[in-house]
Formats: structure tokens, sequence, C-alpha cells
């Protein structure tokens, strides 16, 4: 094994699936999930949860969440400092001065059939589920949130299907084949680190 060329601060490794529900038929997003399950990073370990559901077209009404999160709260704040708020589809949506409310989370993996995370905050409990993977492949990428250059890896399983739960209601909206590097609008990212450049 050769010696690495040069090392560089990881601040995150861990796991980071997406789960980003829009009108049936139509191109509106109208819930969108971030889930970020830390093995590594400057703040511990943990779980962070950053969800908005919008309340008329996510059949929600009034019970529609929007908030962070998490079991770490120093963690929570990390990911949304560092990344969450520079994603196209989680700015302007209210989360900007939330504070991360206290839960915990529970993660069952069912192979290529599904993935289920489920947050418990108070008394509201919010499930995600992933379902049918239809790929596996290893993804090295580069991005610039903000003024900081960064670089990720990780391990990307495109879903077909995906449920976002809220005390048993379902989001009525459905995922999105988009193409491009993470070919759908749900898909699972194991292995993931961010290191800075």
């Amino acid at each position: 094994m050769t010696e690495p060329q040069q090392k560089r601060p990881v601040v995150f490794a861990g796991e980071n699936p997406i789960l980003q529900l829009h009108l049936v038929g139509g191109e509106q997003r109208v819930a969108a999930a971030s889930v970020w399950r830390s093995t590594y990073s400057e703040q511990g370990e943990g779980y962070v949860l950053i969800l908005w559901a919008d309340p008329e077209t996510s059949g929600l009404g009034a019970g529609a969440p929007r908030g962070i999160y998490a079991d770490n709260a120093e963690l929570a704040r990390l990911v949304w400092d560092r990344f969450n708020r520079h994603f196209d589809s989680f700015q302007n949506q209210g989360l900007e001065d939330v504070a991360p409310q206290a839960a915990q989370f529970v993660e069952e993996a069912g192979g290529r059939r599904f993935h289920r995370i489920t947050c418990s905050a108070g008394t509201t409990t919010i499930e995600l589920v992933w379902r049918d993977v239809q790929d596996v492949f290893h993804n090295v990428g580069a991005a610039t949130l903000g003024e900081k250059a960064w670089e990720i890896t990780n391990v990307v399983c495109p879903c077909a299907r995906g449920e976002i739960l809220v005390d048993g209601q379902a989001v009525t909206g459905e995922v999105r084949q988009t193409g491009g590097t993470f070919q759908s609008s749900a898909f699972l990212a194991f292995c993931e680190s961010w290191v800075a450049r």
C-alpha cells in the first residue's frame, strides 16, 4: 500500500441518504429529507434529519413538519452550516433559524428491497423509507458550498420508490427519476466522506 500524497482534513464520514418527493404527475417538490449519520465528524457521532414538507401539496396540512431533528445538536449545526443550507432543495424553506430538536433514531436495512429510518421527536414520529435499489456505484465528486471547496466520495444507491410518513400519514408525492449523477430523487449514500480541499 502506498502512502497518501497529501493528507487533508475529513470533516464528515458516514451516511447521507436523500429522499425528495414530487407532486404526483408534476415536477414541483412537495417534501425533502436529508439524513446524516455520522460515524466520524468534528462534532462527534450521531444522527441528524433535516426535513420540510409543504402543508398544502404534501397532504399533511398543519401537521407538515419543517425542522432539524438530532441526537447530537452540535452535529446538526455542523451539517446545516457547512452543507444543507447551501443545497437548493433546502434553501428558503424556513429552516435558516430553526434550532435542532432532540430526537431518537432507529435504522433498519432490508438489502436492495428497502431501507427505513425512523425519527422520534417528542410526540412526533417521522418515518423515511427508500425502496427498490436500482443501481449501486462509487461516486467521487467535488463541490463548492459558499466559499469552501470539498471533495465528496460515497457509494450511491438510487431507488425507484420512497415514502415519508408523519405520525403514520404518508406524504402525497412520488419519486422522480432525475438522470445525472444520483439518477433518482430518492437515493441512499453510504461510506460518504466530506474532505476539505
